[in-house]
């Protein structure tokens, strides 16, 4: 996998699978985003081919997929959580591609657009533009399709500029009938949009509005912030896992590929949402959920999520929620270390390394104050065996 917000969740969804499945061991190996010509792309393969996994839980793309099954140089059964093409010993376990498009057409709907548009900075396949122009053709008064290859670099660094737009990419824009919506379904896609339209005089969201395919820290680095619709990555993560250990055990895949519907869907500014309303409650919610047991401070919570003040970030979320940040931050580990607690035999300090306590002390001492009781009596009542 390469490192970014996303391809934690999947892994979040694979772990927490893996905690609940005996025998079940799962190791992470980064690759950049471009591994072949480097060096430590190669690296990270010869760590893999050292350990010698049973069977591959990936998150790359067609080329670099086969790059890195060719210098593992043995055969097993993998599972890719972005949609290739299929080919022997593969399942993909990925986002629908049809549901992310209904979402954010159904999106624009809700904003008043009846033109949509979709642009991929990447290859797009042709069942992808059908599936667009399905969709999309009974809600929309118009349709167009635009693909071009970007070079990564400028889809990765959102600081980047994107001088010069390419001829045939400029007259696409600037001749599609305004108001539109475009949709574009590559990671990186929508902040690129997003420059391109500053570049060429065009407003966001008055005259395109856009959104993407990136989680919440890039979507919130965009200027404006970019509305989004992802996959739900701790679902496909979990799905994924179940699919390998159906494999390794030696049962039938009836299915090579193996869509995920749910979609979360971030609405920011660059479909209209105003920066003087823009607390994100829900994408703090979501923040919450998938990294508050790594020690998550209500300060990273805040950078990684907002873009207001500290004082009206606490109010809002607590007038929304019913608790300040710290304390939802707090409940989430505590409803964490239930489920460990519940769910396997790991030790009670190993638990509250994982919830994300800076000590088993500290841990005790939270875990009473909120449970009634401590960890170790809250496991006697439910009869579960430590490994103390």
């Amino acid at each position: 996998m390469a490192s970014s917000a996303y391809t934690h969740r999947l892994l979040r969804g694979a772990l927490s699978y893996a905690e609940t499945h005996a025998g079940l061991v799962i190791q992470e190996f980064q690759m950049p985003r471009d591994f072949r010509p480097q060096a430590n792309g190669r690296d990270a393969v010869s760590k893999l081919r050292a350990w010698q996994p049973n069977g591959l839980l990936t998150f790359l793309e067609d080329e670099e997929l086969d790059q890195c099954l060719a210098l593992l140089g043995r055969p097993c059964p993998v599972v890719n959580m972005a949609h290739v093409l299929t080919r022997p010993g593969l399942v993909v376990v990925s986002g629908s591609f049809k549901a992310q498009i209904k979402a954010a057409a159904n999106h624009f709907r809700q904003q008043g657009l009846r033109l949509i548009a979709m642009l991929s900075v990447e290859s797009l396949e042709s069942w992808q533009t059908q599936a667009f122009l399905d969709i999309t053709r009974p809600i929309s008064g118009m349709l167009s399709v635009f693909v071009e290859m970007v070079d990564p670099a400028l889809l990765d660094d959102l600081d980047q500029p994107v001088k010069p737009v390419s001829q045939e990419m400029a007259t696409w824009f600037q001749n599609l009938p305004k108001p539109i919506g475009i949709f574009c379904p590559d990671m990186g896609g929508g902040g690129y949009a997003i420059r391109v339209c500053q570049v060429l005089g065009l407003r966001v969201p008055d005259d395109v509005a856009v959104i993407g395919s990136d989680d919440t820290d890039v979507s919130l680095a965009s200027q404006p912030t970019l509305t989004s619709v992802i996959p739900v990555g701790e679902k496909i993560g979990a799905e994924a896992a179940h699919v390998l250990t159906q494999i390794l055990s030696g049962k039938p895949i009836t299915q090579q590929t193996v869509p995920c519907e749910a979609m979360d869907l971030r609405v920011r500014q660059s479909t209209g949402l105003q920066r003087a309303h823009l607390c994100d409650i829900a994408g703090a919610v979501s923040h919450i959920a998938q990294h508050a047991c790594d020690g998550l401070t209500v300060e990273q919570l805040l950078k990684a999520t907002q873009h207001v003040s500290y004082n009206t970030f606490r109010s809002h979320f607590k007038a929304v929620i019913g608790m300040t940040p710290s304390q939802a931050i707090q409940r989430r580990q505590i409803e964490e270390a239930h489920r460990l607690l519940a769910d396997t035999r790991l030790a009670v300090t190993l638990v509250a390394e994982r919830c994300g306590f800076s000590s088993g002390s500290d841990f005790t001492r939270r875990f009473r104050a909120f449970s009634g009781i401590s960890p170790s009596q809250f496991r006697q009542q439910l009869n579960v065996p430590s490994n103390l």
